[in-house]
């Protein structure tokens, strides 16, 4: 049930967009979020992402436009190999993600999208702690 959560989401978000006629005005926004943890041990059960560090499942992302820095346009979560992909109308964004031990330590990872193209991001989400 989870896995089609996400992809209905996105159909709806599609269909707001194309509807308002704005489809050659959109582009896809694809990406990967990793976390940087301690070394993964082959064969320990007890490891996760996070602590450990690979792929990132399951993080909430919200994303900004530049120019509103405040006001996520939309959040949506990576999948479990902590991939994401969503559409988006033309225009610049943020994705914040944590650099350091504090949590109001971020990043800023900023992007653009263009009309009728993809843009593909990586993210690093790293807590300090290795």
């Amino acid at each position: 049930m989870k896995k089609l959560i996400l992809p209905i989401l996105l159909m709806l978000i599609w269909s707001t967009f194309t509807a308002a006629g704005c489809k050659e005005e959109m582009g896809t926004l694809n990406g990967k979020v990793e976390f940087k943890g301690v070394p993964c041990q082959p064969g320990q059960t007890d490891f996760n992402v996070p602590p450990c560090s690979g792929a990132y499942p399951n993080l909430e992302l919200a994303i900004f436009r530049r120019d509103d820095p405040q006001s996520p346009v939309l959040k949506l979560k990576s999948g479990v190999d902590g991939k994401f992909s969503t559409p988006l109308p033309a225009g610049d964004y943020i994705i914040y993600t944590q650099n350091g031990l504090k949590p109001e330590n971020r990043k800023e990872n900023v992007f653009s999208i263009r009309k009728q193209e993809g843009t593909e991001i990586k993210l690093l989400v790293n807590t300090g702690i290795q």
